[in-house]
């Protein structure tokens, strides 16, 4: 966050924004397929007077750009009476949709990060969101983000002194922006036994390129080595399947030093017979059996769809009895949404936890997760207008 020690100015009595533009957003566009936009901006709010701006019902930011040609606009209640208690409330819209004369697909996917800034421009207080659509007018923030007195006399310091400010910092990740394009795509009008014939070619395709691993040997150029176990496998597999292998062997290869075989170490023979398994069929024949440990090894080598059918799996078969053991592996190994899920479920069962064992011993050894759970069982109440909460 050093970088927003200089991105603080003043222009207004009600608050003053700057955009930080941080990446170049790219496009892939055909007239047979969407356009695809990604992108990450950030906005600075600088909120000056803040002991006067505090006593409004409502403030807003100037209406910020980011991304394809949107417009932005945060919104605060101060000290808002929820319950019997003032909290501060923040809010994002989405008060212009791009080029609005296009009548496609106005959609957008994203994530937001707010940060409310303490007085040596660090982050005093972050939340992200889950990942969200936003159409045009949609809002996404909290009415319950903390309390008002925790802004003004908590252990953190938020407002300096020095000019009565308070400095919200938010950053919006676009995942996908999708605007079809005016031809139709390629198999739009296939029929059901058509679509029926092409599911079955990508079986029979998954199938035969499984054999290739299962047969054990079959042309294989190259070893996978554990501790007590070698797989035959193929490097243009790996290299198309995988980026932390492709990224070996492309290493091997400028050095001009022959790569017979890739030691993994660290985990069963039957984790990394099931990532194998999955790079050559995309099924995971162990699905089922070892989910946290898919998760694991999927994690370590960045395979961002191994891992989001074991996050899937796993949400659907929390319990009582795994949910600390999901809890800590989530937070182990950068799965936001199964820890936002398993967060979920223990507030819900606050009673239980408070006197499981388990979960004692996990808060800990890891204080972090205390913090999380207290702050999403704040914030488990939202608004009506709502549609995501940070």
């Amino acid at each position: 966050m050093d970088y927003l020690r200089n991105a603080f100015y003043s222009l207004g009595f009600g608050g003053v924004g700057e955009s930080e533009r941080n990446l170049t957003p790219g496009n892939a566009a055909s007239s047979t397929t969407p356009e695809v936009d990604e992108e990450e901006f950030a906005f600075l709010w600088s909120i000056r007077n803040y002991s006067v701006m505090k006593n409004l019902e409502e403030v807003k930011s100037p209406v910020f750009p980011g991304g394809n040609k949107h417009d932005w606009q945060l919104r605060i209640n101060p000290e808002k009476m929820i319950d019997g208690s003032k909290y501060f409330g923040l809010y994002l819209t989405l008060v212009k949709f791009g080029d609005e004369g296009n009548t496609g697909l106005r959609k957008i996917s994203a994530q937001v990060e707010v940060t409310l800034l303490d007085i040596t421009a660090s982050a005093g207080f972050q939340r992200r969101s889950r990942t969200i659509e936003f159409q045009k007018n949609s809002t996404c923030g909290n009415r319950k983000l903390l309390l008002s007195s925790n802004l003004l006399n908590g252990p953190v310091t938020f407002i300096r002194e020095v000019d009565d400010t308070l400095n919200i910092h938010v950053r919006i990740l676009i995942q996908k922006e999708m605007k079809h394009q005016s031809a139709p795509c390629a198999g739009a009008n296939r029929t059901a036994e058509e679509v029926a014939r092409s599911h079955r070619r990508q079986e029979e395709f998954s199938l035969d390129l499984g054999k290739f691993f299962k047969q054990g040997g079959t042309d294989s150029d190259i070893e996978i080595k554990t501790d007590t176990a070698a797989f035959q496998v193929h490097k243009v597999v790996l290299a198309a399947r995988c980026p932390i292998f492709a990224t070996l062997l492309e290493e091997a290869q400028k050095e001009k030093k022959p790569l017979k075989a890739i030691f993994i170490g660290g985990f069963q023979n039957d984790m990394v017979q099931g990532m194998l398994d999955y790079l050559y069929t995309g099924e995971i024949q162990l699905l089922q059996e070892n989910l946290m440990g898919l998760l694991e090894i999927a994690d370590k080598y960045q395979l961002a769809e191994l891992k989001d059918d074991c996050k899937t799996a796993l949400i659907a078969k929390l319990t009582d009895d795994n949910a600390v053991d999901n809890l800590v592996s989530a937070h182990l190994h950068n799965a936001g949404e199964l820890k936002n899920e398993v967060i979920k479920y223990i507030n819900s069962r606050r009673k239980f936890f408070k006197e499981n064992e388990n979960f004692k011993k996990a808060l800990k050894t890891y204080p972090n997760l205390a913090v999380e759970l207290f702050m999403a069982e704040e914030q488990m109440d939202t608004t009506h207008f709502e549609v995501c909460q940070f």
